[in-house]
């Protein structure tokens, strides 16, 4: 494995250690002989770092929502790839954009906190201030007690960012492709759904003890699903469940029998104008790096996973819903709606948080793969990191 020209010496010897050539021929050979990441990835704060520099930046991640960013003015901190952004609505236009949230005098964070109908962002350390658009207005006091200096080319650092749906994906280094190109796969897969139609339903929270490596295999794992999750397994069998991948995109779904439709939906009123064909069927999709989107025939859930330190992860999860949904006669399906989705991510963090902890074990070395279940999700998703680390 030649050196990599963007890495420093003591970079290229952390990627050496942890993805090695030897490493990385096991971790690619066919599911029946490779091996999943080995224990580094998941543990080692340097490697964590190199993802921060060789992954989130150079594609298209998901950094915030629209609907958070819903009239001119409103702005949110969010964090990539351990950089410091604003998300904001504009005044001119009412676009979504993105900047990183630093003052260009002294290196000050802009905004620590959100914020509703801003008309500028001002520094808190000496004042300084920026339009909504990123332009320097005024350095009050600059050149002493008369010099309110403002003519300079001091703008904030603006991010690439592109919407889809309630969806705001930032790409930090501004090479990726077209986001249009990064989405494509998806968008073939998610045709049937009038995504477009669904309103914000509710936000849920954790801190979870694991690599956010864990929580991503772990969503695209239906092998795990009789044992952790008996209610799931009752309603949607993991032997029903056919997985696939596409490009970036990991794909999982599974029919709903017709009398058990009920059983998830708590009630809640179908997407407007499914396509016949998903109206009876759960599908889940993993966009690499970033998000997975879970639909429903009656709704849509988004995560989000923050990487924290290597092992722990900060997650968050959005449902969506029919607008029709928001009637009153809903509140109580609603409101299970968010106990069931509780329940079941609660499930699933003792098993991630136990996979970290096993990873403190030596003497692994990525395991065994089961070519069913492992080969097109976490193997998959094994290759895709040693890919995106190494090439």
């Amino acid at each position: 494995m030649s050196s990599r020209p963007d890495l420093t010496s003591a970079e290229q010897e952390i990627l050496d250690r942890v993805l090695g050539p030897e490493t990385v021929a096991r971790i690619c050979q066919s599911t029946e002989t490779g091996t999943g990441l080995p224990n580094a990835a998941f543990t080692d704060p340097d490697f964590l770092a190199l993802e921060n520099k060789l992954l989130f930046p150079r594609t298209w991640t998901l950094a915030g929502y629209c609907h958070e960013l819903g009239e001119p003015g409103d702005a949110v901190p969010v964090e990539v790839a351990g950089v410091p952004l604003i998300l904001l609505r504009t005044r001119k236009g009412g676009e979504i954009k993105g900047f990183q949230n630093v003052c260009r005098h002294r290196g000050t964070q802009l905004l620590a906190e959100p914020c509703k109908g801003a008309a500028a962002l001002a520094c808190p350390y000496h004042g300084w201030t920026y339009s909504l658009e990123g332009k320097l207005l005024k350095r009050p006091l600059f050149e002493g007690p008369d010099g309110h200096a403002s003519e300079t080319d001091l703008h904030l650092y603006p991010v690439r960012t592109a919407v889809w749906h309630d969806l705001v994906f930032v790409n930090l280094d501004g090479q990726a492709p077209a986001f249009e190109d990064y989405v494509a796969p998806l968008e073939k897969q998610v045709a049937g759904y009038n995504l477009g139609s669904l309103c914000h339903a509710g936000t849920l929270t954790w801190e979870i003890n694991a690599n956010w490596k864990f929580i991503h295999e772990n969503f695209t794992d239906s092998y795990h699903v009789p044992w952790c999750h008996p209610s799931l397994e009752e309603w949607t069998p993991a032997v029903t469940h056919i997985a696939s991948n596409d490009g970036p995109v990991l794909i999982n779904g599974n029919p709903i029998p017709r009398e058990k439709l009920g059983d998830r939906s708590a009630g809640l009123p179908p997407f407007p104008g499914i396509a016949e064909s998903e109206a009876d069927r759960a599908a889940f999709f993993y966009m690499f790096p970033s998000f997975d989107l879970n639909i429903y025939p009656e709704q849509a859930a988004v995560f989000k996973l923050t990487p924290l330190e290597p092992e722990r992860t900060f997650e968050r999860i959005d449902l969506y819903l029919a607008p029709e949904a928001f009637e009153p006669r809903f509140d109580a399906a609603r409101a299970e709606m968010l106990e069931i989705w509780t329940a079941l991510n609660g499930e699933d963090i003792g098993i991630v948080e136990g996979q970290q902890k096993g990873r403190a074990a030596a003497a692994f070395d990525g395991g065994v793969l089961s070519p069913y279940w492992d080969g097109p999700a976490s193997h998959y998703f094994a290759k895709l990191i040693a890919e995106a680390m190494t090439a």
